[in-house]
């Protein structure tokens, strides 16, 4: 279900049950509340874990779509992964709205390539069924 699919159909379930329209204020991509509130959780993260509020030194977001997730997370300052994943299908960088960090075929490669990015290509990365708990009895570390 899409999300305006959902909003339509809260919508006409409230009008029913109540009688009255239902007032409601949408945040999505790009706006900057968007990008805010993840802030917040990976602040409280890093005081729970490190005893420090501050946010990591880099961020990176993926986005599939130009115009909303590269548009937002480039005005937020974060480094921006364009994924060919869904919107996007382009040969390179999204000419109207770039991508700060690079193109990648989906999420996983641009991982990789930030994790890489900050602790050197002699970093050993893999993704397996092992790793994921929710498929797998024997759970194991995704990075050694």
């Amino acid at each position: 279900m899409s999300q305006d699919t959902f909003r339509i159909a809260l919508g006409a379930t409230y009008k029913a049950i109540t009688g009255v329209e239902l007032e409601r204020a949408v945040y999505g991509k790009p706006e900057q509340a968007t990008y805010k509130s993840p802030d917040e959780v990976v602040s409280s993260w890093m005081e729970q874990i490190h005893k420090d509020e501050k946010l990591p030194k880099h961020v990176y977001m993926n986005g599939d779509n130009p115009a909303s997730d590269i548009v937002g997370g480039n005005t937020y300052g974060g480094n921006t992964c364009l994924v060919r994943t869904g919107v996007y299908q382009g040969a390179g960088n999204d000419k109207e709205n770039p991508a700060s960090f690079g193109v990648f075929e989906n999420v996983l490669a641009a991982v990789k390539t930030a994790i890489r990015k900050g602790l050197g290509d002699d970093f050993h990365f893999e993704w397996g069924d092992k790793i994921y708990p929710v498929t797998s009895s024997q759970v194991i570390s995704a990075m050694e």
